[in-house]
């Protein structure tokens, strides 16, 4: 349809004729986005292991099948260890988004956490996570709720 017909009521723009094409995070991309922002950088992250025989934690050779053990702080006086891999990284921010739909006072729908996440599922080349959206992530990943601010 040429640029500038009527459908509907409606003008076409070619902004409104380009169509965004979905695709689903990789695991090197979850790796990136979330460790990449130093999200374990905070006080409570207190130990950060390499799983995946052969690699280090290197960005550019990250495997498909990459695991990190963390260890973190959890609120009440002790300690949590837990695996975190793509899929953890995937099913947090699924969980996340599903918060935020339910009960605004716990991840407001327009918080950055909220968009990073929508954005990443959906467009990950797009999405922006920094160290404290990237921490919140890996808090539902290890903890299951939103404990540290």
């Amino acid at each position: 349809m040429p640029s500038g017909t009527k459908l509907s009521g409606c003008v076409m723009s070619s902004s409104t004729e380009r169509i965004r094409r979905v695709r689903t995070p990789t695991p090197q991309e979850s790796y990136l986005h979330i460790f990449g922002a130093f999200a374990t950088e905070w006080s409570w992250w207190l130990k950060e292991e390499y799983l995946t025989e052969g690699w280090d934690g290197d960005f550019d050779s990250c495997p498909d099948d990459w695991t990190v053990r963390l260890t973190c702080e959890n609120g009440n006086g002790g300690t949590t260890i837990h695996a975190v891999c793509h899929d953890a990284i995937m099913k947090a921010c699924r969980k996340i988004l599903r918060i935020s739909r339910k009960d605004e006072k716990e991840v407001h729908p327009n918080s950055p956490v909220a968009r990073a996440c929508r954005t990443f599922i959906w467009r990950p080349d797009e999405a922006d996570f920094d160290a404290d959206t990237a921490d919140i992530v890996l808090q539902y990943v290890v903890l299951g709720e939103h404990v540290f601010a």
